[in-house]
């Protein structure tokens, strides 16, 4: 080979080299600002988790609150003969006749 021909073949190499050596290190770079931002929004999806259980159990605790009423309501009706809660006696004990 000619001597201009092996410093083109080297000089090619060595960019080819360095070119990916550079695109490793953005990579790199990339991978690393992505995981940041992955964990940050595995931290706020975290935090929403906590809230929406705290959440859950407000609820579950107001329902229960609220049943509690409704069957005393439902068992009054029950005393003075009414049709209607007698309905709803009996779409409580089988939830699905509702």
């Amino acid at each position: 080979m000619k001597e201009k021909t092996k410093k083109i073949i080297i000089g090619s190499a060595i960019g080819v080299v360095t070119v990916g050596c550079g695109i490793f290190i953005y990579n790199d770079y990339c991978i690393r600002a992505m995981n940041v931002a992955l964990n940050a929004e595995n931290m706020a999806l975290k935090a929403e988790k906590v809230a929406l259980k705290a959440e859950n159990l407000d609820l579950k605790k107001l329902c229960s609150i609220k049943d509690s009423f409704f069957i005393a309501q439902i068992s009054d009706g029950l005393r003075h003969g009414s049709s209607i809660a007698a309905k709803q006696m009996a779409y409580r004990r089988w939830p699905g006749v509702a």
